[in-house]
């Protein structure tokens, strides 16, 4: 699909993922709140989302399933948009706690904590970047000496600056490190200005028994005038 995605390059060092996803279809992760978009240029690939109100960028409500931000502490990812400069991230775990008599007891508790970041990103560029989830600008820092390590619930997007602003995400993953995603080559037809959502190939038997292929680009951007497309086979 090189021919209609944005191609990317990672760079890191034998790198371990959590939870990643591009908002390809079928490809989103817990919790997403986003709105799927196929009209809008993406960082990588064909998809981003978009999101209008403060919905979660993730949410999990079984501690089993929530990140361990000890073990893969970065979350990084590619935003859209004019953005306040911290975003909020709920931390979820058991806390055991003295009683009187000696007695521990194990209580859950979620705290709300909020990480500061510097991205650059405009209405009409991207900007990548990745947060180390437990530097906290302000917040409840008791779990940093929790014996039982908490775990990530919740990730809220950073606020628009104008609050009824659309803002968009893409490449979002939770990693061991922090890692670089870079735009390659741009897909051939979105040089052109041309948004492709999909491309389906159809065989047609003719009456002379050959077979032929209708290749379909549906476009999101209502945009023509294709250039000229070559079929290269290894015949």
């Amino acid at each position: 699909m090189s021919l209609v995605e944005q191609q990317c390059q990672i760079e890191g060092d034998d790198i371990k993922f959590s939870e990643a996803t591009g908002f390809e279809p079928g490809d989103q992760f817990s919790g997403h709140r986003g709105i799927l978009k196929e009209d809008l240029e993406p960082y990588c690939g064909r998809f981003s989302s978009q999101f209008v109100n403060y919905n979660f960028m993730y949410y999990q409500s079984h501690y089993s399933k929530m990140v361990d931000p000890y073990t893969y502490g970065y979350m990084c990812f590619a935003i859209r948009g004019k953005v306040e400069n911290k975003m909020e991230v709920w931390l979820y775990g058991p806390r055991i706690m003295e009683t009187k008599r000696s007695v521990n007891s194990i209580s859950y508790s979620t705290r709300r904590t909020f990480i500061q970041h510097n991205f650059t990103s405009t209405e009409k560029s991207w900007s990548y970047q990745c947060l180390k989830l437990l530097d906290q600008q302000e917040g409840d820092d008791s779990y940093l000496y929790n014996p039982t390590p908490m775990r990530v619930k919740a990730v809220y997007p950073p606020r628009p600056v104008d609050k009824n602003a659309p803002i968009y995400f893409d490449e979002v993953a939770f990693v061991d490190q922090s890692i670089t995603v870079t735009q390659g080559r741009p897909s051939a037809l979105k040089s052109h200005g041309i948004l492709v959502s999909n491309v389906t190939v159809t065989p047609v038997q003719r009456a002379n028994n050959t077979l032929v292929y209708d290749i379909a680009f549906p476009t999101v951007n209502c945009v023509g005038d294709f250039p000229l497309l070559g079929v290269v086979t290894e015949d």
